[in-house]
C-alpha cells in the first residue's frame, strides 16, 4: 500500500468511523429517551425522574427487543468482531455488523450493564474490512486498516483521538507482538530489558502510524459536527496544593493494588459470565429480559447503575450534592463513612450486574465500567479520607482510581491515563497520580500472574 492510497483509505475510513460513531451515539440517546420517558438532560438525570415501575419496565422492554433480534441474528452464526477479523482474517459483513452494533446501542440505552465503545469500535473495524477488502490490501494492511478504524470509532464517541491512536496500536499488538525472547544464561539486566521491552512493543511499520493517526483525527472531527466537541465529563476546576498533591501521591500508591484487584475481579467475573450463554429464540430473549430487569430493579434503589456505568461517574465528579439529595441512594441522604460504604457497595454492585448481563449473552465492552468500578472505589476512599479531615478532592481520587482500573482491565497505563485525560481534562497533578496508579496496578496484576 503506498503512502498516498494509506492516507486516502485513511480519510475514508476515517470519515466511516466518525458517521458510526454519530450513529451508535443517536440510536443510544434515543432508546434512552423512549424508553425511560424523558426529553433533556443526561441519563442519569433521566433515570432519577423515572418513577421505579418505568425504571424497571423499560430495561426489561429493552431486554426483550435485543433479546429477540440477538436471537435471530445469532441464527446463522455470532457476527465477527474486530479481534477475529485481525487474527483470523475472518469478515465483516456491513449489515450483520451494523445490526450488531445497533443492538449493542440499544442494550447499553436499555440499562444493559455494559460498555457502549464496543458497537462503534466494531462499526469502524467493519469500514476498514470493507475497504480494505474492496481494494485487495495485502493481509498485513487490512489488519491495519481494521485496527485503525475500530480506534476511529472509539475517539469518535468518546472525543478522544489520542487514546483511539493507543487502542488501535495495541489492537494490532495483540497478534503482532513478538513471542517472549529466550535469553542466554549471562545476559546482562539491562540487555534482558531491552528485549523484553522490544518484544512486547506492537510490531508497526513506520507508515502504519500516519493511518492510525489520521484515522482517530478525522473520525473525532466527523462525530464533531453532530456530538459536539467537549469534554464527556466535567471536572470541578480546583486547584492541587501542595497538602492535597501529597494525599493524592499516598492515595496513587494504594489505588494501584486496590483498583487494579476491582478490575481483575470484574475481568474475571465478566470471562466467566461469557464462557457459557443461552442461545435459541427462547433462552436468549428471556435471560436478557431477566438481566436487563434486574439491573431496572437495583435502579430504583440506585440510580446511577444502569446504563455502562457514567452515571456512576458523573456521581463522582460531583459528589456531595449527589450524597445529599439521593443520588447514590435514592430518598436518601449521606455523608461520611455512611457515604463511602455506598461508594464501596456501587463497585460490588456494578462488577455483579455487568457479569449478569454478559452471562445472558448481551454483547458490549468493559472500557466504561471498569472506569466506574475504579472512580467508586477511589470515590469511597476519597469521602472517607475527608471525613477523617484529610485535604482530599474526591473527583481526584475517583479519576486516579478509575486509571488504575482501566490500566488493568486493557493491559496498559499508557492507554488508561491518555484516556481519563482526554475524558476529563484532569490538570497535570492528577494525571501523573493516575499515571503511577496506572504502572503499580499492571504491576500488581502481573504479581498475580494477570498481565
Amino acid at each position: 500500500m503506498t503512502p498516498l492510497r494509506g492516507l486516502t483509505l485513511a480519510v475514508a475510513v476515517g470519515v466511516l468511523a466518525g458517521v458510526g460513531g454519530i450513529g451508535v451515539t443517536l440510536v443510544l440517546h434515543g432508546t434512552q429517551h423512549l424508553l425511560f420517558g424523558y426529553d433533556s438532560g443526561t441519563f442519569l438525570q433521566g433515570i432519577e425522574s423515572a418513577p421505579g415501575w418505568r425504571r424497571v419496565a423499560g430495561a426489561c422492554l429493552g431486554g426483550l427487543v435485543v433479546g429477540l433480534g440477538w436471537a435471530w441474528l445469532r441464527g446463522s452464526g455470532r457476527p465477527a468482531g474486530v479481534s477475529d477479523a485481525i487474527t483470523t482474517g475472518a469478515r465483516m459483513p456491513i449489515v450483520r455488523t451494523a445490526f450488531d452494533a445497533l443492538l449493542q446501542a440499544v442494550a447499553v440505552g436499555g440499562g444493559a450493564s455494559v460498555g457502549r465503545e464496543g458497537a462503534p469500535r466494531q462499526v469502524g473495524g467493519a469500514a476498514g474490512a470493507q475497504l480494505a477488502d474492496r481494494f485487495r490490501l495485502t493481509t498485513v494492511d487490512r489488519r491495519v486498516l481494521i485496527a485503525a478504524g475500530a480506534g476511529g470509532g472509539l475517539a469518535a464517541v468518546y472525543n478522544v483521538p489520542v487514546a483511539g491512536v493507543i487502542f488501535a496500536a495495541l489492537t494490532l499488538a495483540a497478534v503482532d507482538r513478538a513471542p517472549r525472547p529466550d535469553l542466554p544464561e549471562g545476559t546482562s539486566r539491562r540487555a534482558r530489558l531491552i528485549a523484553h521491552a522490544t518484544a512486547a512493543m506492537p510490531a508497526l511499520r513506520p507508515g502504519d502510524w500516519p493511518v492510525l493517526i489520521v484515522v482517530s483525527a478525522v473520525a473525532t472531527v466527523t462525530a464533531w459536527t453532530v456530538l459536539g466537541s467537549g469534554r464527556v465529563y466535567s471536572m470541578p476546576d480546583r486547584p492541587v496544593d501542595a497538602g492535597a498533591a501529597a494525599a493524592l501521591a499516598l492515595w496513587a500508591v494504594a489505588a494501584g493494588p486496590l483498583a487494579g484487584a476491582a478490575a481483575i475481579t470484574l475481568d474475571t467475573v465478566a470471562r466467566r459470565a461469557m464462557a457459557t450463554q443461552p442461545t435459541g429464540w427462547l433462552r436468549t430473549p428471556l435471560a436478557m429480559t431477566a438481566a436487563m430487569g434486574l439491573v431496572g430493579l437495583a435502579a430504583v434503589w440506585w440510580p446511577t447503575l444502569p446504563g455502562n456505568g457514567k452515571g456512576i461517574i458523573e456521581l463522582t465528579m460531583n459528589p456531595v450534592p449527589g450524597m445529599r439529595d439521593g443520588v447514590l441512594l435514592s430518598g436518601a441522604a449521606l455523608s461520611g463513612g455512611t457515604a463511602a460504604a455506598a461508594f464501596l457497595l456501587l463497585v460490588v454492585l456494578k462488577i455483579a450486574l455487568t457479569g449478569v448481563c454478559l452471562r445472558a449473552g448481551i454483547v458490549g465492552g468493559l472500557l466504561t465500567p471498569a472506569l466506574s468500578v475504579g472512580a467508586a472505589l477511589g470515590a469511597a476512599v476519597g469521602v472517607a479520607a475527608a471525613a477523617a479531615g484529610a485535604p482530599v478532592s474526591v473527583p481526584e481520587w475517583a479519576l486516579v482510581g478509575a486509571a488504575g482500573a482501566l490500566a488493568v482491565s486493557h493491559r496498559s497505563a499508557l492507554f488508561a491515563v491518555a484516556m481519563v485525560w482526554e475524558l476529563t481534562g484532569m490538570p497535570w497533578p492528577v494525571a501523573l497520580a493516575a499515571a503511577a496508579a496506572g504502572v503499580l496496578a499492571r504491576l500488581s496484576a502481573r504479581v498475580v500472574g494477570r498481565s
